[in-house]
């Protein structure tokens, strides 16, 4: 299970400020991995987050968005790509704590549905 993976260089990002760099940090057991994203998500750094996720082989995946501060179509891409594969695979994929930006975004391209919060409905309490 991977631990944490910071990604970031000095770049303009899409909205002509400095981005901010990517941190993916995973806690919880192998079972239950929960990855919490930080900063911007988008099209630099997407196909890293990909890679990261593609990784996680667990029965259940929280996806934490509650430090992500922005999300393009390749971010959520990545994120829709890891939900499909997860139900593939008959694991339970769920994505916690999208707000501002992030979620207008999710509810535009129509991936609200994947948005959850409180307990899961196997009793495990979000973090």
């Amino acid at each position: 299970m991977p631990g944490s993976l910071t990604l970031g260089m000095n770049r303009v990002g899409v909205r002509g400020r400095m981005a901010e760099q990517l941190s993916l940090v995973t806690i919880g057991s192998k079972r239950r991995p929960r990855v919490r994203v930080a900063g911007e998500l988008d099209s630099f750094n997407a196909p890293q987050l990909a890679r990261y996720l593609d990784v996680l082989d667990a029965p259940s995946i929280r996806i934490d968005l509650t430090d992500c501060t922005f999300a393009d179509a390749s971010g959520l891409r990545a994120l829709y790509v890891a939900y499909q594969r997860a139900i593939r695979r008959g694991a339970k994929f769920v994505i916690q704590g999208a707000s501002g930006a992030v979620l207008r975004a999710m509810r535009l391209s129509g991936f609200e549905e994947l948005l959850k919060s409180g307990p899961s409905s196997d009793g495990e309490e979000s973090d």
